[in-house]
């Protein structure tokens, strides 16, 4: 491992199947900032003062997240956490640190999954085998499609610089949302050859039995990602998992200030924004706005 990609999530969040239309112009985030590994106790010194100083004046019982501090009541604490803000972003800019990110408007999602429910629906409708493949309420979620669109960027972004393997880090999540994230990770990893195993029941034998779903793709570029290593869960005593929850926060407020029709990972999209030179990965084709 040679790169380390600090992550946090902003906005939006939850199963898709849930999502309605009410919700549709709410944004979710996964925002990551990108150090070099061998330099990370550089970076991580330059950023503990003002971390320092969030914690001390951070009231007892409060999380350490940038928001909590605005809250009604943390006056004193909201100071210095204005504070530390201003510190971070020149921070992030004096020190060239690359920023990458993945947005998603829920309209997007949400017909993105209704889509899914219906060809899904067709398919089992036209079916000409007595098999009865198992079917079970859809468990995708926001988070998944965020994280994968964020492990392709950042697989990008390790081959245009010729980094080896990133390692992702978290601040706090739990056992099971760490499974799913593995999972939608594992994902990219085997985008141009993957084998599903479909589990169902023959009404005429009585019997459960199995069955495979191969796809194959090829294509004149590599399909999977190349340079993606693990996750890992940091904690929230690092300076560094605040830097990205302040970067986060700050990104995530900026693209809901945009129209409800504003696209949200291209270069327009980050116009305007205190950080918008340090991002890497926006581009004018991105097809998560329209998909």
């Amino acid at each position: 491992m040679d790169t380390l990609a600090f992550v946090d999530e902003a906005g939006a969040r939850g199963f898709s199947r849930n999502l309605t239309e009410d919700r549709d112009n709410e944004v979710a985030l996964f925002c990551a900032l990108v150090f070099p590994a061998d330099r990370i106790d550089t970076f991580r010194a330059r950023f503990e003062p003002g971390y320092n100083n969030f914690i001390a004046a951070k009231p007892e019982g409060e999380k350490a997240h940038i928001t909590d501090a605005f809250k009604p009541g943390n006056e004193e604490w909201a100071a210095v956490a204005d504070e530390v803000r201003s510190e971070f972003y020149n921070l992030v800019a004096e020190l060239e640190i690359p920023i990458i990110y993945e947005a998603r408007r829920l309209n997007i999602e949400r017909s993105g999954h209704e889509r899914l429910e219906e060809l899904t629906a067709e398919a089992r409708a036209s079916r000409r085998s007595n098999i009865k493949a198992s079917h079970r309420a859809s468990q995708s979620r926001v988070e998944e499609q965020l994280i994968i669109g964020l492990t392709l960027k950042l697989d990008a972004f390790c081959e245009d610089f010729s980094r080896q393997r990133v390692d992702l880090y978290f601040d706090e999540i739990d056992e099971p949302l760490a499974k799913v994230y593995r999972a939608a990770i594992d994902v990219t990893r085997h985008v141009g050859d993957k084998t599903t195993t479909v589990k169902g029941w023959d009404p005429d034998a009585k019997k459960p039995v199995t069955g495979e779903i191969h796809i194959k793709a090829q294509a004149p570029i590599p399909l999977d990602v190349r340079f993606v290593g693990d996750l890992h869960v940091a904690g929230k005593s690092d300076p560094l998992v605040l830097a990205t929850d302040v970067v986060a926060n700050s990104l995530h407020y900026h693209l809901r200030s945009l129209p409800d029709d504003a696209y949200l990972n291209r270069p327009s999209s980050i116009s305007g924004w205190v950080l918008a030179e340090r991002v890497y990965g926006v581009r004018e084709d991105a097809i998560e706005d329209l998909i």
